[in-house]
């Protein structure tokens, strides 16, 4: 039927017919034949002023309903009128019959006809305002139908799933793909999770007249403003299923989630925007969606927040806050692969204005740290070394960003990088040395610059030597690479502080055990590389350990309460006054009963201390040196014979005298012990001739060898006494006696002069007995009085 030809009436009146079938009226032919029909007049005449496609779908969009006409039922008229009709004839009887049933069974005029099938055409049309015309046929034509179908029934029934069938219409077409991924998934994400309960959400029609992309955002990140919808909902999840596709649909642009991101708004926690942060910017990289350039601003704002907040935040925040941070931080830039190179700033972190928002500190050009926050993998780089270094560093001395900032970009001098090293060191001990050194290396490798190490190095060494740990310097010595003699220097001063606390003499633990160890130390230490007066203050400190040492088995006190400690042993016997090293060995013959038996160990006690104090002090002449160890030697026999006598050990005494004569060298200074021994009275056995007689062979001795003085006339006095007890005791047998003393080893030179001093004695008696007891007044002083009969006769 080529020459069938539609009139304007016929037009119209097939329009109606159309309506008709779609409202379900009884039409005497099947509705899905309508349907078929229609589509075939549309293939012949495309262009007709009432049944024409725009029309069509025009009328499926307005007055098709939900409870009477299904999606599906909807689509498959789409179909048969718009991609199945095949033929290009029509049957010209099935067009008469859906005309003349248009209106029912009741004729109308022309004019009616045309008037109400424009007037429904208009007013459907308005119904239906996103369906427009069209010159791409019939992809463009049919997704603006299906959007507006969409539209128009969310009105009433909000459920966009409904409509797959329609959407399957033209599934394949690129604008339909994309309104579809960045619209109405997102959407039936919020409405399926959260729109369908919350009052506060709105409807598919609502949602899809909004202006702006600011707009669509601000709705669909609403439910992530609260903290509730959040933690049911995830902000991971959202961001996958609403906010990127949203983004992406939306030509990428960033600027709405910028915003809401960096702009500050009330958080629970202070560090819910780190966790924030790192959950989106992973989901945008983790979707593979975007370039770096798309999302750059939101990295430029995210190093600069962490910056900022870093600074105005760090006091506020607690320890578990601070590392919950640095582990936020350091997952969101592990999303980020860049490589790893240094920003220098050209101002210092000490040139910083104050800022009061995280916008003015992006937006401020002048801003000293501006390098630190540009986008580039240069300050991605910069800020994971920061962070992994506050991470490290933060359970042991408390880094944070700030802090770094201020220790690695100050301008100003300071003592900052010590104190950090002290912190770090300030619990060090043996079991964790090896981590807190690895700390101290990654703050030297953060922080110290090469004019630093020296300082830096050596208060390492300190803190180890504080800590007690000896057996690490060597080896920190071999990186650190100290000079010997300024190891020295530092173990020395380790040596003196532990000596002074040293509370008592045992060597085996303790703080002179910590000197020992420091000697330990230098002993590995190249002689060749020390200076002279560095080597003699070291065997200065040899000596007086082994003077210690010997020392520690004795009882010594300074009186009750008073105990003797090693830094009071070099104050109180210091060589300014003479004989001080000899007065500590006294003390030791006065608390330690027969300690006058260990002559040697006395001995080395008090060879060593003055070896010390001479080492210790300006340089001495050798010869001087060994003249003070001999003077030293007799003066230390004299007080052990006192304290033999004390104890009664007589034969003690008369053989360390006679010892005494074997080096006739500073004896004069001796008269006072020799006449001691000359006075001796056993209370045993006091007029023994046996003691008498070693008695008098001591006092000749002494007159022998002594200068001509008061104290020789002492001497003799007592020699003529104990002779006269001897002749006494041999009155029976004089010549007998006068062998005996002829006997005696005295010089000629003595035996020619001893007449002329008894006569010289008894022209001066009373002078020479106010002399003598003027010298015998030092022996009570002594203690000794009583072992020489001082207090019996």
């Amino acid at each position: 039927m080529g020459t069938f030809n539609l009139s304007e009436v016929q037009d119209a009146k097939l329009l109606w017919g159309f309506l008709q079938a779609l409202a379900g009226r009884d039409l005497p032919i099947a509705s899905q034949t309508v349907y078929t029909t229609i589509g075939a007049v549309l293939k012949v005449y495309p262009n007709l002023e009432y049944t024409n496609i725009e029309n069509i779908l025009t009328l499926l969009v307005v007055h098709t309903y939900p409870n009477s006409t299904s999606p599906k039922t909807i689509s498959n008229i789409v179909k048969s009128i718009v991609f199945e009709p095949a033929e290009d004839t029509i049957d010209e009887s099935v067009v008469e019959t859906i005309i003349s049933f248009s209106y029912g069974e009741q004729e109308i005029l022309d004019a009616v006809a045309l008037n109400s099938a424009v007037e429904i055409v208009r007013d459907s049309k308005v119904q239906a305002s996103l369906l427009v015309h069209s010159d791409e046929f019939p992809e463009e034509l049919i997704f603006k139908f299906v959007r507006a179908k969409v539209l128009y029934s969310s009105k009433y029934g909000n459920n966009i799933d409904e409509f797959k069938p329609l959407f399957e219409l033209i599934a394949k077409y690129e604008p339909f793909i994309a309104w579809y991924a960045g619209v109405v998934q997102p959407y039936l994400y919020y409405w399926n999770n959260f729109g369908k309960s919350s009052p506060d959400s709105i409807k598919f029609e609502q949602f899809e007249k909004f202006d702006s992309q600011q707009e669509v955002f601000m709705e669909l990140i609403k439910p992530m403003n609260s903290y509730v919808h959040k933690e049911r909902l995830g902000l991971k999840s959202w961001m996958s299923n609403v906010i990127i596709p949203h983004i992406k649909f939306y030509q990428k642009d960033f600027a709405p989630l910028l915003h809401w991101l960096f702009v500050p708004f009330e958080v629970q926690k202070h560090t819910s925007k780190y966790e924030i942060w790192n959950i989106t910017i992973g989901t945008i990289i983790q979707s593979g969606v975007f370039d770096f350039e798309d999302y750059s601003s939101i990295i430029k704002h995210f190093i600069a927040g962490v910056y900022f907040y870093s600074i105005s935040e760090s006091e506020i925040l607690t320890s578990i806050e601070t590392i919950k941070v640095y582990d936020l931080i350091l997952s969101t830039l592990n999303f980020i692969k860049t490589k790893k190179e240094p920003i220098e700033l050209k101002n210092g972190f000490d040139q910083l204005p104050t800022y009061d928002t995280l916008n003015e500190f992006v937006e401020d050009k002048s801003n000293p740290l501006a390098p630190l926050f540009e986008p580039t993998g240069h300050s991605i780089s910069a800020l994971r070394n920061i962070v992994e270094t506050c991470q490290k560093l933060f359970p042991i001395n408390k880094l944070t960003i700030s802090k770094y900032l201020q220790l690695r970009y100050s301008t100003t001098e300071s003592n900052d990088n010590r104190r950090e090293i002290i912190k770090i060191t300030s619990n060090l001990n043996s079991s964790n040395s090896g981590p807190l050194l690895t700390s101290v290396q990654n703050f030297k490798n953060a922080f110290v610059p090469a004019s630093e190490l020296p300082d830096i190095n050596t208060l390492v060494i300190e803190r180890f030597l504080s800590a007690g740990l000896f057996n690490s310097i060597m080896d920190l010595n071999q990186d650190f690479e100290i000079p010997d003699n300024d190891l020295a220097i530092i173990i020395l001063d380790k040596f003196w502080e532990c000596f002074d606390l040293a509370t008592n003499f045992d060597d085996r633990s303790g703080k002179l055990y910590e000197c020992s160890q420091c000697i330990g130390l230098l002993d590995q230490l190249g002689s060749k590389q020390l200076l002279p007066e560095t080597r003699k203050k070291i065997v200065a400190i040899k000596h007086l350990l082994k003077a210690i040492s010997n020392m520690k088995n004795f009882k010594i006190h300074l009186g009750y309460n008073n105990p003797l400690t090693p830094h009071k042993l070099i104050t109180k016997f210091r060589p300014e006054e003479d004989n001080s090293s000899l007065s500590l060995i006294t003390l030791i013959l006065e608390l330690n009963p027969k300690s006058y038996l260990a002559f040697e160990k006395l001995y080395k006690i008090l060879n060593d201390l003055n070896l010390f104090f001479v080492e210790d002090s300006q340089d001495s002449p050798e010869s001087e040196t060994d003249q003070s160890s001999r003077s030293a030697f007799n003066k230390l026999k004299a007080a052990c014979i006192e304290s033999a006598l004390i104890d009664n050990n007589f034969p003690f005494a008369y053989k360390n005298s006679k010892q005494l004569f074997e080096h006739q060298e500073n004896l004069n200074e001796l008269w006072l012990t020799f006449y001691q021994v000359g006075k001796y009275i056993s209370p045993d056995d006091p007029e023994t001739i046996d003691i008498l007689l070693k008695q008098r062979e001591i006092l000749s001795l002494t007159l022998e060898v002594l200068s001509f003085s008061s104290n020789t006339k002492a001497i003799l006095r007592q020699w003529q006494v104990v002779n006269e007890k001897i002749e006494a005791h041999y009155t029976d047998s004089i010549v007998e006696d006068v062998t005996k003393f002829n006997d005696i080893t005295i010089s000629s030179e003595f035996k020619e002069n001893i007449g002329a001093i008894a006569n010289d004695i008894i022209n001066e008696a009373t002078a020479s007995t106010n002399h003598a007891s003027e010298k015998l007044s030092k022996m009570f002083v002594s203690g000794l009085g009583w072992a020489i009969g001082a207090n019996t006769h």
